[in-house]
């Protein structure tokens, strides 16, 4: 039974203590596990919770706890009240805002599994510490796929640096290894008291633990408090000798951290051959920054990465208070494993990717069921004559590395955490490693353009490097016309999850101005447009845009149609600005993307007769087949007689009744004032010439209505999906082309040479 807030004691009523405490009691919510079935983590002392609708909860336990609770004389009782409505509120705010607690995680080995009881204390100031992450969750899960500790062979000496709460160090000793845990003085006591709690099971399986302090801004210097101490302040040994065997997990959180940890790991790393580092790191955008560091400070020291897979999940603290579906639940998490070995005859016997295809023995991996995004790398210090052996091979896999002599010394989409497509000058395009863009707000989200169009302003800014007054002044990431795959979102998104498909509208208004406030958006003064100076575009791994101006692709429509939304957007518009209504007959000057779609769209909206208009015959055979009834070739004539021969030759009777021009030439312009009926529209969608020879004359005597159009507003681009989603009009004969995204210029080159109608740029491969 689903219970309301409406169910519980209401302070008007007075309730008695006891009510109020076994309903505080009823709403206990026990911190969520990464595994949506619980059975891998699990909470000690876990409280049997009631099914609660969580909606006014908050509100409810808020009330209690400013509440004067007058009515109860005990002052004692009062307080135990307060304390636990502010309780059942922590529970309910994440986990830096909750009390201590212990954790079972059940860790896999190779006779079955054993079970590790884990401690965390209250978060407090920056000890993220004393918070046990996924990553090192997973990394312990995987240890034993390392076959680290082998039978007849002497006992693995290990050294975890940033143990934490020690819960890989714990995995690994509880797997036969003598394990030396370390960490800074502040976390160092939990980190002793977890390992004297493990203490049993780690010797029932052959392993041992001591625990030290190692500051990486010391890192030749780790002292080993006694055997039972938990605190720093009680001497110590100091620790001596190098390790063959280094972990650590979830350990770079600022620019500094990626020297500091290969110093370290330098340092107490031994030189034998096959001597190896494992370190996981979570995936999250914001440090992609320190693991290309650390990337390269391994390069510094002679380290080589040498394989990658990937696994993806779940964070254990998104999940729904009550619900335990999973299915609300954010992806946000992804890690990269490195494993780094370094001498003659490198050879990994098993993978740290082994969750997909065989581990290197032949043995058949077992998948690990867990929702989790983990890159997987393989490193080696370079040994002269030493060959580099690769791990299996795994799903979504890179190619390995090249030396380290070379490593990360070129930027290339392949290699870059987020490559971009840049225009440097005009004519100059390079490919850069831009910074991984962060969300500006929780109303924002992080997309992966799969593919872009290429529009004639790319190109005009390509060739240019300016279109009227937009100069690009420094350089800037081209692209605009572009569907991807939402990798992110803030914290109130509420229409858009991880791995949503979505059209990207490209520009952004400030939404304060008199335009704004007016509907008018597109018209914004602040507008802040994709690939139009000084605003970087979309050809890059990542970009972010407002939750709102992500339009979901349904089922059935490709992220390449989805590509071609923001041009039928553009269509949109300009028909709008027409007014077309059924009945209507309309002349598009120019067949190219933009006109052909003016075509496709005044059909959808009724226009009886729609004519193409264009001086390239294959183009406008091409306009017939596709959404044209009929078509003018112009000739090199005057605007007047050409309009004359238009008009007879397509029957328009005494004129059209709206034109548009999709070419921004000239004559096409002129010709379409003279071709129009009395009162006729006519509506200027192409871009040209900054000033030309206006008819101005037949404009007035004719009384036309003349207007411009500009980009898209609002609901165009809704209407371009819908349009295209109902199949009303289709967008994919249009693609006459794709290249991937290391193609790039030369997409813009065929699109400047006049070859085919729209070509597609693929997203960076991930």
């Amino acid at each position: 039974m689903l219970l309301d807030v409406l169910d519980f004691p209401q302070l008007y009523t007075k309730p008695s203590a006891e009510s109020l405490l076994d309903t505080l009691s009823l709403l206990t919510s026990a911190p969520p596990s990464w595994e949506s079935n619980h059975t891998e983590a699990s909470v000690e002392n876990e409280p049997t919770t009631a099914q609660v609708n969580p909606e006014g909860v908050t509100r409810y336990l808020t009330s209690i706890v400013s509440s004067s609770l007058k009515w109860i004389e005990d002052d004692e009782v009062k307080e135990q009240i307060w304390n636990q409505a502010s309780l059942r509120l922590s529970e309910r705010s994440g986990r830096t805002a909750m009390g201590a607690l212990s954790r079972k995680f059940r860790i896999p080995a190779p006779g079955g599994t054993f079970e590790l009881n884990i401690h965390e204390p209250a978060l407090t100031g920056d000890h993220l510490g004393l918070k046990t992450w996924a990553a090192s969750y997973l990394l312990a899960k995987r240890l034993h796929t390392f076959e680290i500790v082998q039978a007849g062979k002497d006992t693995p000496q290990v050294l975890e640096l940033g143990s934490g709460t020690g819960l890989v160090g714990l995995a690994m000793a509880a797997l036969g290894a003598d394990v030396v845990l370390t960490d800074l003085p502040s976390i160092y006591q939990n980190l002793a008291h977890n390992a004297h709690t493990n203490s049993e099971v780690v010797r029932q399986n052959g392993g041992s633990t001591r625990t030290g302090v190692l500051d990486w801004n010391k890192p030749s210097s780790c002292v080993l408090p006694p055997e039972g101490a938990t605190t720093v302040d009680t001497g110590g040994k100091t620790l001596t000798g190098k390790f063959p065997l280094i972990l650590a997990a979830d350990s770079l959180y600022s620019p500094e951290h990626p020297r500091m940890l290969v110093n370290t790991i330098d340092n107490w790393l031994s030189e034998d051959n096959d001597a190896r580092v494992i370190v996981e790191f979570p995936y999250r955008d914001a440090y992609l920054p320190e693991i290309a560091g650390f990337r390269e400070e391994m390069a510094r020291i002679d380290l080589q990465t040498l394989d990658e897979g990937e696994e993806k999940g779940y964070d254990d603290w998104v999940q729904t208070m009550g619900d335990d579906s999973g299915d609300d639940r954010a992806l946000l998490w992804s890690s990269r494993v490195l494993v780094i070995v370094h001498g003659d005859g490198i050879s990994p016997a098993t993978s740290a990717n082994a969750m997909n295809g065989t581990i290197g023995n032949g043995q058949q991996t077992v998948e690990l069921r867990i929702k989790q995004s983990v890159k997987f790398y393989c490193t080696s210090r370079l040994v002269p004559g030493a060959k580099a052996s690769g791990f299996p091979r795994v799903s979504n896999s890179r190619e390995i590395a090249p030396p380290a002599t070379q490593f990360l010394s070129r930027v290339t989409p392949s290699s870059s955490i987020n490559p971009s497509f840049v225009l440097q000058a005009p004519r100059k395009v390079v490919y850069e490693d831009r910074p991984i863009p962060e969300l500006p707000s929780p109303y924002d989200v992080i997309v992966k353009p799969q593919w872009t169009g290429i529009c004639g302003s790319d190109v005009h800014y390509w060739v240019e490097g300016r279109i009227g007054h937009f100069v690009v002044e420094s350089p800037m990431v081209l692209g605009h016309e572009s569907a991807g795959i939402i990798h992110s979102v803030g914290d109130k998104v509420k229409t858009l999850k991880v791995g949503d498909r979505v059209a990207m509208e490209p520009g952004v208004p400030c939404r304060r101005c008199i335009r704004c406030k007016e509907g008018k958006y597109n018209l914004c003064p602040d507008m802040a447009f994709a690939a139009t100076p000084p605003y970087d575009g979309t050809l890059a791994r990542y970009y972010t845009l407002p939750e709102d101006y992500c339009f979901k692709l349904p089922e059935g429509m490709s992220l390449e149609e989805g590509a071609l939304i923001e041009p039928t957007a553009v269509a949109v518009h300009i028909t709008r600005q027409a007014a077309v209504k059924p009945g209507d007959s309309v002349v598009v000057f120019g067949a190219g993307p933009v006109g052909l779609l003016c075509c496709a769209v005044a059909k959808a909206y009724g226009a009886t007769k729609v004519v193409t208009v264009d001086i390239n015959e294959e183009r406008l055979q091409f306009a017939l087949g596709y959404a044209a009834t009929t078509s003018f070739k112009s000739a090199r004539v005057s605007a007047e007689e050409n309009a004359k021969t238009m008009i007879k030759e397509c029957e328009l009777g005494p004129g059209a009744d709206i034109i548009i021009d999709a070419s921004g030439a000239e004559p096409c312009i002129q010709t379409a004032i003279h071709a129009l009926r009395m009162g006729g529209t006519y509506v200027q969608g192409g871009m040209g010439k900054p000033d030309i020879n206006f008819p101005i004359m037949a404009m007035c005597t004719k009384e036309l209505n003349v207007k411009g159009s500009f980009r898209y507003g609002s609901g165009d681009y809704q209407t371009a999906v819908d349009l295209v989603a109902t199949k009303r009009i289709s967008v994919k004969e249009l693609i006459t082309g794709k290249v991937k995204f290391e193609d790039a210029e030369s997409a813009f080159k065929d699109v400047k040479a006049g070859k085919g109608i729209k070509i597609l740029i693929e997203g960076p491969e991930a």
